[in-house]
């Protein structure tokens, strides 16, 4: 009897995902397949590209890569799957390093540093007056929060403390996370995305924030984030390489 039942049980998830899976919604089928997320998802997307410009390289430092790596530096590196371990002071190189068929000239996708990228154009904005203020409303510049239940401002959306709701659960399918990630229409879905809390009543770190911010860079500058990257930060800072912009679709 309990054989049976398991049977039953195993019979119904499969059908249940094979339903999803030929949904006309490809984002199901994408977090299916690949499940999660990995360094070389870049290659998955189709990309816009960050130009570089005139390549400024690294002073080394006296004692560049003199350090040897202990087994417990190693140990460590290894539990993280480390491919690239770099060490900069005082703008000198001091260390570098590469793994599993890695070099300074790999490409990888870069996750949750985006974010750190995106919260550096917003401050360029507002050097350049795009944005007036770190306390103006989000509604100022996106009117589709202007329903909103509670008035966000740039500073929440900066500081994690918005008060949005979203699932960030990573292995969930049917999370926003995984929506905005495999999905196709990522503004549509972060524009859409409700207020849960009050504003600065929680820190919560959830990818609508940086999202929302790089939404309202997009509107105000009439370009690419890949294009205001490249021009405000990739060539300024001396890139080697070019690097790339992943989008939800074509386009």
């Amino acid at each position: 009897m309990k054989k049976r039942i398991k049977i039953y049980v195993t019979l119904a998830i499969l059908f249940v995902l094979l339903f999803l899976f030929l949904q006309p919604n490809p984002y199901f089928r994408r977090a299916i397949f690949y499940f999660t997320a990995d360094i070389s998802d870049y290659k998955i997307f189709p990309e816009r590209t960050v130009a570089h410009g005139e390549y400024q390289p690294w002073k080394m430092a006296s004692e560049f890569n003199s350090y040897v790596l202990s087994s417990e530096d190693i140990h460590l590196l290894d539990s993280f799957k480390t491919t690239a371990f770099v060490v900069v002071k005082d703008t000198n190189l001091v260390f570098e390093n590469y793994w599993d068929g890695y070099s300074e000239n790999s490409k990888s996708s870069s996750f949750s540093m985006a974010k750190s990228v995106v919260g550096l154009l917003t401050g360029i904005a507002i050097d350049e007056g795009l944005i007036q203020s770190v306390d103006d409303p989000v509604a100022k510049y996106l009117p589709e929060f202007e329903n909103k239940k509670y008035e966000i401002t740039i500073r929440d959306l900066l500081t994690m403390s918005s008060g949005l709701k979203w699932n960030e659960s990573y292995y969930n399918p049917f999370s926003e996370t995984t929506k905005s990630y495999y999905g196709t229409n990522l503004d549509e879905l972060v524009l859409k995305s409700k207020c849960k809390i009050p504003p600065t009543k929680q820190y919560e770190y959830i990818v609508v924030n940086p999202q929302v911010l790089s939404i309202i860079i997009k509107r105000l500058t009439n370009s690419t984030l890949s294009e205001y990257t490249s021009e405000k930060l990739w060539k300024p800072l001396g890139a080697k390489n070019d690097a790339s912009w992943s989008l939800d679709q074509e386009g």
